[in-house]
């Protein structure tokens, strides 16, 4: 398959998981746009280092994660630490695991790192995945998500 095709192939099949994973980190559509069009912008340059070890869709994802964490990164307006007054329920008491009925704006309350880690397990990654697209290890992924699952219970509470 020629480059262009396979190109449009994976903006077809992968655009709509792109934008949720971006979204989640950056917390508005307006820099999720901008993030989404860099990793497609980046994945046509970069597509012959696209090997087939992984699926294309987890090529891109981290790409997309990478972006969107630096960005947030460079991001100097605050804006991830505001708090609303009356935009969030509390959290009742639960199994460390789960949040009941979680709310996407609570990913406001965590750091960057967090907020990936958490956002990749609401997608249903496994640890060893999370490990392999943010280049560490499992342990760390583990510790990673749950110091952001004890910051919201903390702090929803």
């Amino acid at each position: 398959m020629r480059k262009k095709e396979q190109f449009e192939t994976w903006l077809r099949e992968y655009y709509d998981m792109i934008y949720s994973t971006v979204i989640r980190i950056t917390g508005n559509e307006d820099d999720t746009l901008d993030c989404v069009q860099d990793v497609f912008i980046t994945a046509w340059k970069k597509m012959h280092t696209f090997r087939g070890e992984s699926s294309p869709g987890t090529w891109l994802r981290r790409i997309a994660m990478n972006k969107a964490y630096n960005f947030v990164q460079r991001d100097q307006s605050g804006r991830w630490n505001e708090f609303e007054e009356g935009t969030f329920e509390n959290l009742s008491e639960t199994h460390e695991e789960t949040l009941p009925d979680f709310k996407e704006e609570w990913l406001s309350f965590l750091s960057p790192l967090e907020r990936s880690v958490i956002t990749a397990r609401l997608d249903r990654l496994s640890y060893k995945e999370i490990a392999v697209l943010f280049s560490t290890t499992e342990n760390s992924a583990k510790v990673s998500y749950h110091k952001g699952i004890q910051k919201l219970k903390k702090v929803l509470t």
